[in-house]
């Protein structure tokens, strides 16, 4: 049985890695609403800033996805177990 925190902490962390999912995304490709963008990001950070960028936002995404998992799965603890 979850408590109303544990819930509300899976549902920060689900908001959470939908934005990284975001991001992630976003550092991939052009949106059809902004063509260029990844162009510009690459000529302002470099290829090896852009790849860099991209290795940190995929890492945080896997991160909240553990996290989530975690905090979907994780019993609330019990001083009677």
């Amino acid at each position: 049985m979850k408590t109303d925190a544990g819930v509300g902490l899976a549902e920060q962390v689900r908001d959470l890695l939908a934005w990284a999912d975001y991001i992630v995304d976003s550092l991939h490709w052009d949106r059809p609403h902004d063509p260029g963008r990844l162009q510009e990001l690459r000529e302002l950070l470099g290829e090896s800033g852009l790849r860099d960028l991209r290795l940190q936002a995929w890492g945080l995404r896997e991160r909240l996805d553990r996290a989530r998992i975690l905090s979907e799965t994780a019993r609330p603890f019990s001083a009677t177990s």
